[in-house]
């Protein structure tokens, strides 16, 4: 987890509130805390980017709005944020209804060393969990609009995944891509050439990058520069630029050279080999 939890802690009680942040901080460094004796306050402050609230702890039996209540605010605009209804008097219809919302945890008020303990050590989780999930989200919606062409190609040689701007720059529809092998992305004297100059670069060197000659689903030819990377799993990641626009291309004439090897850019495809033809399909 890079950087402490900020947890928000909402009770109508201040000095409550403020007991609990005071010991939960107490019992991990990974934690920041605030309180709020305000549900509504507590919403904004969750919506608010600038504000960066990572978790939200919260009394169940408050005059203004129930724990419950706030839960499910909070749940219509993020689903995913970890919240710990933290009460004195529960009972299972509550917790029930808790669950049923996505809450995080459910927890009764002990005010006891292991309890407090417990608590900070079920924050800091969640937390790294949902920093994860956010990351991963960040992700995938960087490699799927940007314009580079991006694949991953498993250790059986076959498309596992292929962005939108890779899809569109060889003519495949997804469904068409995922399960084939990776020769069907050149023609077939270059596959050759893949596999003899290339995958031994990437073997040694961890990744390759350089031009190479793509071939649509339309049979038609492109000029690309390709970058590939060996993956820890035994896959590749590929990624790949058309350079059409960039000089004129002869089909069949140019040949593959490294740019540069070592250079840390994710591309990739894989290294099994596959029976191909004239025209780079595969025979499988």
């Amino acid at each position: 987890m890079n950087g402490p939890a900020r947890v928000l802690c909402v009770d109508d009680d201040p000095a409550f509130g403020r007991l609990l942040v005071r010991r939960l901080t107490e019992e991990s460094r990974r934690i920041e805390g605030e309180t709020t004796t305000d549900p509504d306050e507590a919403i904004e402050r969750v919506r608010d980017p600038e504000a960066h609230v990572d978790a939200v702890v919260s009394d169940h039996r408050m005059p203004a709005m129930s724990g419950l209540d706030l839960l499910a605010s909070i749940r219509e605009f993020d689903p995913d944020i970890p919240f710990v209804l933290y009460t004195g008097r529960g009972d299972e219809e509550t917790a029930m209804r808790a669950i049923d919302l996505n809450v995080t945890a459910y927890v009764r008020k002990e005010p006891d060393e292991e309890s407090f303990a417990d608590l900070a050590e079920r924050i800091t989780g969640a937390v790294r969990e949902y920093r994860a999930e956010g990351r991963s989200d960040r992700y995938r919606i960087a490699v799927e609009t940007t314009r580079e062409g991006i694949a991953i190609v498993g250790a059986d040689g076959t498309f596992e995944f292929a962005n939108e701007a890779f899809l569109d720059l060889y003519g495949y529809e997804r469904g068409d891509l995922v399960g084939r092998p990776w020769q069907l992305a050149h023609p077939g004297h270059e596959v050759e050439r893949v596999e003899d100059e290339v995958f031994p670069a990437v073997e040694d060197e961890g990744s390759w990058a350089g031009r190479s000659v793509g071939v649509r689903a339309d049979g038609s030819q492109f000029p690309e520069s390709k970058t590939i990377t060996a993956l820890p799993d035994g896959g590749l990641a590929v990624v790949v630029i058309d350079l059409t626009d960039a000089k004129p291309f002869e089909p069949g004439a140019m040949a593959m050279t490294a740019d540069s090897r070592g250079a840390g850019a994710a591309t990739g495809e894989g290294r099994t080999d596959g029976g191909t033809d004239d025209n780079g399909d595969s025979d499988g």
